[in-house]
């Protein structure tokens, strides 16, 4: 979907049209899926856990600056497959009180620029999770002064908010409590 929309803005750029950007969010798991409802009103749906938490993933793009993100289920389904995850964060999403590690699916090409960010984030996220805000700020920053990525800068803002108020019971996980 990524490769056939960067294609689409390509063309409509030439037309002077606006790019256009998605989000994929993806989990795995047992969902209902079918005709939903009674004789006189029905919809073809899908209904379940898993479903709301893949529609929360897709909402979570906007935030993170990233176009896919799949959750652990999605994860552990693809162990042995030829696909780069980057871990991401490790939060509870809105209607859930469980954490949950969610995960970007790398979908643009791989570069040792790109490699170079993914393993400062890596190492910022590690002084992230424990709470050690001046050496995640650091490693942040210096992805962020290898290129331009969207989790990089996430994590270095939310760094210097909770350097400045920290949260009083910090266990690695962020909270979110929006769609």
């Amino acid at each position: 979907m990524n490769k056939r929309l960067e294609k689409l803005n390509n063309h409509w750029q030439t037309l002077g049209l606006a790019p256009l950007a998605i989000g994929v969010g993806i989990n795995t798991g047992e969902v209902v899926v079918g005709n939903m409802g009674s004789k006189t009103r029905w919809n073809y749906s899908v209904l379940g856990d898993e479903v709301n938490l893949a529609s929360r993933l897709e909402g979570l793009n906007k935030i993170y600056g990233t176009s896919c993100i799949v959750g652990e289920a999605t994860k552990r389904a693809l162990a042995g497959e030829d696909f780069l995850l980057r871990e991401l964060d490790l939060v509870t999403v809105k209607g859930k009180k469980e954490p949950t590690t969610i995960y970007e699916l790398i979908v643009r090409p791989i570069d040792e620029k790109l490699k170079k960010v993914l393993e400062l984030f890596a190492a910022g996220r590690d002084f992230y999770a424990t709470g050690n805000w001046d050496k995640a700020i650091i490693e942040f920053n210096r992805a962020l002064a290898v290129a331009a990525d969207g989790p990089s800068q996430v994590f270095l803002d939310r760094c210097l908010e909770m350097k400045t108020n920290p949260p009083p019971h910090w266990r690695g996980v962020y909270e979110f409590h929006t769609k």
